[in-house]
């Protein structure tokens, strides 16, 4: 038999982005991202389900703001 065990020894940085900011397009997860005042729908890759919401593999970056509520109602995945 064979195993493997991961064990992580220093601290990770994830970008996170809340759950109520992500939405479904098709099989597509994605997220309102405010570019130069302007709303812009972009595709994200999810990873882990953490407690303060979903762990972003791609398509965003650190510091960029997301959207929370959308047409007056708020977002879920």
């Amino acid at each position: 038999m064979f195993g493997r065990i991961f064990l992580p020894l220093e601290e990770e940085e994830v970008v996170v982005v809340p759950a109520a900011a992500v939405f479904k397009v098709g099989q597509l997860d994605m997220v309102d991202v405010v570019v130069d005042g302007r709303v812009r729908r972009r595709s994200v890759q999810l990873g882990r389900k953490l407690e303060q919401g979903y762990e972003v593999l791609s398509g965003l970056a650190v510091g960029e703001k997301v959207v929370l509520v959308r047409d007056g109602k708020e977002a879920g995945r």
